[in-house]
C-alpha cells in the first residue's frame, strides 16, 4: 500500500476488516468440516481441504461472503449448521 503511494487502499482495508469476524480454528470447526466433506463424499463430490476449512469456520447465525465456486457449492450444506453463505 505504501509502496504504491496510495493511502486509499489502508483506508478500505480498515474499514473492510472493521465489519469481518475472523474465527480461529478450534475442534468444533474441524468436525464440522469433517461432516461437510462426508457428506460431500457420499455425494461423490468432495471439496478442496482449503475450502474447507474455510467455509464451516463461519459459527452458526453467520454469514459467509464469498467468491469461491467450492464454498458456494456448499450452501445447503452449510444452511444446515445456519451458516448462511453467499457471494458479494
Amino acid at each position: 500500500m505504501e509502496k504504491h503511494g496510495d493511502a486509499r487502499e489502508l483506508t478500505w482495508l480498515d474499514e473492510v476488516l472493521q465489519w469481518l469476524s475472523i474465527y480461529e480454528i478450534d475442534d468444533k470447526m474441524i468436525q464440522d468440516a469433517c461432516d461437510v466433506q462426508s457428506q460431500a463424499l457420499i455425494s461423490g463430490a468432495p471439496f478442496p481441504d482449503m475450502d474447507l476449512m474455510i467455509a464451516p469456520s463461519a459459527k452458526s447465525g453467520s454469514e459467509l461472503l464469498t467468491l469461491d465456486a467450492n464454498q458456494l457449492k456448499m450452501i445447503e450444506i452449510l444452511k444446515k449448521r445456519e451458516i448462511r453463505v453467499s457471494a458479494p
